[in-house]
């Protein structure tokens, strides 16, 4: 299954059952392969989901504290990551030298 959705829910529905520990997920792939493309696919989608949620949550936090204004670099370091975030994908994990 490669919706990145799913291994969030299901590490969020291990917590509500009693994990107190930190839940991973290994995904086991090989190089040049379907299932790489697929994953590098559902990186993209997870990516664009993590951006377009920061920037909304930038928004409703700007209206609840209007006094706080961000600087400069702080806005740009925002963009910064979620330009990379929708470039890359949310795995950084697709290196050719492999």
């Amino acid at each position: 299954d490669w919706n990145p959705q799913n291994d969030l829910q299901a590490m969020a529905r291990a917590h509500r059952i009693g994990q107190t520990r930190s839940v991973r997920v290994y995904r086991l792939l090989t190089a040049k392969t379907y299932e790489m493309h697929m994953f590098h696919s559902a990186s993209l989608k997870l990516g664009l989901d993590r951006a377009v949620l920061a920037h909304q949550r930038q928004n409703a936090d700007s209206q609840e504290s209007s006094t706080k204004r961000k600087s400069k670099a702080e806005r740009e370091e925002q963009a910064k990551e979620i330009d990379s975030l929708l470039k890359k994908g949310a795995y950084d994990v697709f290196n050719e030298d492999d």
